[in-house]
């Protein structure tokens, strides 16, 4: 049986922070150098300075959660960041311009608690798979400023859409509302409604006792909660499932909602030795119909929409991209997978190329050996120009529906085979245990 409870939420005084846009940021592992020295000298108050903080002493690689947990006191004290003052549940809508359309779009949700479970109550259900430095940096974080900066996305089935019908029908009885907005980096609109009455969050909590979860995004952070979540049982004998610990927060949206919008992550590869194009080629042609164009723009044109296939770029041949397009059923040439997972595109990808022509198996993909994951075409499509990059395997998107059936089967897909857009930004609202 799941709990979704409403929270009294750390948010920005708006008193002090004028405008939200300075303060919010995109998710921790979305941020590299150039943009942490963005958010950097954007604003002193910066969420990026809790959720990625620097050392305050070069020689102890813990001493940057010290940091983070000095930054959230002195913010807290001097009022920057404050609590909401009641529980609510927080109503989200993301506007946005969706990458693979162009369509303007919007994202509907809401923010609240859901008390942690193991994968093995079948309450909450991974679709791939993670990676493990993330989970003992986040879990460090955790530990030391005891406070979540940020959401864990997850889907739920919402049949014709009962639940974000509430919402809104909440939102406009209201007189007044309370809101903070802010437009992202990418140029999304984010819109947050606190819901506070008594009435409207017991019907929400009682309505989700019995739903069940997908991880749209966020697979690391949940499993840090839950580590967490044990790590503080075992060190709290009066432990009785009411702590705060015991939660994590999360973004709720339903599976239908029609502002879901999943981007594909590309895949970079490097350090195959006795690479030869021309023998690759080759080799794959037994299993994949393989097609040359002459542009980028040319390749999207026939990939769109194309199953089984993903499109290859190479340093060997700058002028040259490439459509490979599966000639059988893969159902009957991946033999080693379970069958729910054979007609992935990543399946295919990574069992018939990657590990059968280059030897990048599972394990590899794990640590990353010879992988890198990009989202934006062109980014990757740089790094194999300047040859930091051997080649770039591009894909097509996951359907939301493959998602939702694989992970309620029990099975997860490998890493990073979704990303859903737009992100949930960080800073609107946290969560202090």
């Amino acid at each position: 049986m799941a709990d979704v409870l409403p929270f009294d939420a750390l948010t920005y005084n708006t008193q002090v922070v004028k405008d939200l846009r300075k303060v919010v940021t995109q998710p921790y592992d979305k941020i590299d150098e150039r943009l942490k020295k963005t958010y950097l000298e954007r604003n002193e108050y910066n969420a990026v300075r809790l959720i990625l903080p620097d050392l305050i002493n070069e020689i102890d690689p813990d001493s940057k959660y010290l940091n983070a947990k000095a930054t959230l006191e002195n913010w807290k004290n001097k009022e920057v960041l404050k609590h909401l003052g009641k529980k609510a549940f927080y109503y989200l809508e993301q506007k946005f311009v969706s990458p693979l359309t162009s369509e303007t779009m919007i994202r509907k949700g809401f923010i609240g608690l859901l008390r942690f479970t193991d994968f093995s109550e079948k309450i909450v259900f991974p679709h791939e798979k993670t990676l493990s430095k993330p989970k003992e940096d986040r879990f460090k974080l955790t530990l030391n400023t005891n406070t979540y900066f940020e959401q864990i996305f997850l889907l739920f089935e919402d049949r014709n859409l009962e639940v974000l019908n509430l919402f809104n029908e909440e939102l406009s009885s209201l007189n007044e509302k309370t809101s903070f907005s802010a437009i992202d980096d990418y140029n999304v609109r984010n819109d947050l409604f606190p819901l506070s009455s008594a009435t409207f969050t017991e019907k929400i909590t009682k309505i989700f006792k019995d739903k069940k979860f997908v991880i749209a995004d966020g697979h690391h952070r949940y499993e840090t909660g839950v580590n967490y979540m044990k790590y503080m049982k075992e060190r709290n004998p009066l432990h009785n499932g009411t702590e705060s610990y015991n939660f994590g927060m999360m973004f709720f949206s339903p599976s239908n909602e029609r502002g879901l919008v999943i981007l594909p992550t590309h895949r970079l590869i490097h350090g195959i030795n006795n690479f030869s194009l021309p023998n690759f080629l080759k080799n794959i042609s037994n299993l994949f119909k393989v097609e040359e164009f002459r542009s980028i723009d040319e390749l999207k044109v026939f990939q769109v929409g194309k199953k089984f296939s993903f499109g290859f770029y190479c340093k060997d041949a700058l002028d040259s991209f490439y459509l490979l397009s599966l000639k059988e059923d893969p159902f009957n040439l991946i033999k080693d997978k379970p069958l729910i997972l054979r007609d992935l595109d990543v399946t295919i990808l990574h069992s018939l190329v990657l590990d059968k022509e280059f030897g990048i198996n599972e394990e590899k993909l794990k640590q990353q050996t010879n992988v890198e994951y990009v989202r934006e075409i062109e980014e990757g499509l740089e790094e194999v120009r300047n040859g930091k990059e051997q080649m770039i395997f591009i894909l097509n998107p996951t359907p939301v529906e493959q998602v939702m059936k694989v992970a309620q089967s029990g099975e997860v897909m490998p890493q990073k085979s979704t990303d859903f857009y737009p992100k949930l930004i960080t800073g609107l609202v946290m969560y202090e245990m």
